[in-house]
């Protein structure tokens, strides 16, 4: 498992490094005294397992939770325990109160190794979807393909990196794709449910963008957003 440690005292990091030295499972790819340049490094490196202090200048922990673009497995490392009740909220694996000591670092790795096998056995399968253009076939990836949208006789294909344009209709490609989980919210759009943000009555927001509703589909995106909670 790899990890990245964010811990503003440097004895408490010098003495978690010495832990993870002795124990082969953790590979240490980063560290950090500093939770705003933390943020970066860690949305960048995306660890498996975060050590993480609470306690610190700048920004406590659970403020750098809260501006990661996804969160790893949370190890909270703390001097005080009034924390551990709002530990369960962020969903931590473990909360080591400070100092620990060695038997209490393993038992933790123990239950970060249950829980990352846990997590690889639910991952769902990123699917799969052929692209045409003309004579030529794109292969992409589900999770690639945030919205098609129609104009005229032609296709958009709005990936994360790209855009694809072909001829052919949005109804033959809502029928196509709906069982991948897209949705067609307007009479120029069909969203990949997966991307999406948030939405309103009036627009859905997939990737960066904003989506309108149309009327005629209103009724229909809404309870197939609410049945998908």
């Amino acid at each position: 498992m790899t990890c990245y440690i964010l811990e503003d005292e440097p004895l408490a990091l010098e003495n978690l490094m010495d832990y993870i030295e002795q124990l082969p499972s953790l590979e240490v790819v980063g560290f950090q005294r500093d939770p705003v340049l933390a943020i970066d490094e860690i949305n960048r490196l995306k660890p498996n397992v975060l050590f993480l202090d609470i306690n610190m200048p700048k920004l406590n922990g659970l403020e750098v939770l809260d501006n990661l673009i996804a969160q790893p497995l949370v190890v909270f490392t703390t001097a005080y325990d009034e924390y551990a009740l709002t530990s369960y909220q962020y969903e931590a694996v473990d909360y080591l109160l400070k100092p620990f000591r060695l038997s209490r670092l393993v038992t933790c790795i123990q239950k970060l190794e249950k829980r990352l096998l846990i997590n690889e056995r639910q991952e769902p399968v990123d699917e799969n979807i052929i692209l045409r253009d003309g004579r030529k076939h794109h292969v992409v990836k589900k999770s690639e393909l945030i919205y098609v949208k129609s104009d005229r006789d032609y296709l958009e294909y709005h990936l994360t990196n790209r855009l694809i344009v072909a001829i052919g209709t949005l109804r033959k490609e809502e029928e196509r794709l709906k069982e991948k989980g897209f949705l067609r919210v307007h009479h120029s759009y069909l969203v990949n449910l997966s991307a999406m943000k948030h939405f309103t009555p009036k627009s859905i927001n997939v990737g960066e963008v904003e989506i309108p509703i149309g009327r005629a589909y209103k009724a229909a995106v809404l309870k197939q957003i609410e049945e998908q909670g």
